[in-house]
């Protein structure tokens, strides 16, 4: 079986869990929806945090397979569609959630 890349390796690990945070934030909710103020001490202290974990390590991901790609194509080794395909699916629900974040931003400016 083949070795995989420490780059990889961490791209993977980064992915997963920036996905499981994403997963997290919309399995557990606030205890009263209705009070203001549980909304905003559910945000304050539980989504907000998770959220920006999960950006930090969209970002790590995003860096590492692309550290990951570059030197496969420097050594002229071929890459296989799975390989960047697997960070690239784990990614997903935390990008999709940022691109959620920035349109509520601009669609409803303060």
């Amino acid at each position: 079986m083949e070795e995989l890349n420490k780059d990889y390796k961490i791209s993977i690990i980064s992915g997963i869990m920036s996905a499981a945070l994403v997963g997290i934030t919309y399995t557990k909710q606030p205890k009263d929806p209705d009070y203001a103020g549980s909304i905003f001490s559910y945000n304050l202290s539980f989504s907000f945090p998770l959220l920006t974990l999960s950006f930090l390590c969209l970002v790590i991901c995003i860096i590492y397979l692309s550290r990951f790609i570059r030197d496969k194509k420097r050594e002229n080794e071929k890459i296989t569609n799975w390989k960047w395909l697997i960070p690239s699916i784990l990614i997903l629900p935390a990008s999709l959630h940022v691109l959620l974040l920035v349109f509520n931003i601009v669609r409803f400016p303060i």
